[in-house]
């Protein structure tokens, strides 16, 4: 939303290397409207692997900063975020 106004974001491109809870992970969307960075500062991870069921996860949080541009303006933001690398199975 901004202004009111609902944008919708196109698919989105993770990229980020291990360890998830040390190196910068970079997001963008495919329509070009969102541009950012996670610089974590911590993580919570878990790997779970019963019978009917595999979860293996890292949620990474920290420091979040890029750009959004609607309509050819673009902004810059800084905020704190989370991110989360999930793999499940069942």
């Amino acid at each position: 939303w901004v202004d009111g106004k609902k944008h919708l974001l196109s698919s989105a491109d993770f990229k980020m290397k291990d360890p998830l809870d040390k190196e910068f992970w970079t997001i963008s969307t495919h329509d070009g409207i969102l541009n950012c960075t996670l610089q974590p500062s911590g993580a919570r991870s878990e790997n779970v692997n019963v019978i009917l069921m595999k979860s293996i996860f890292t949620q990474a949080f920290g420091k979040v900063e890029g750009r959004i541009t609607i309509d050819g303006v673009s902004e810059t933001f800084s905020a704190t975020g989370v991110a989360e690398k999930h793999h499940a199975l069942w």
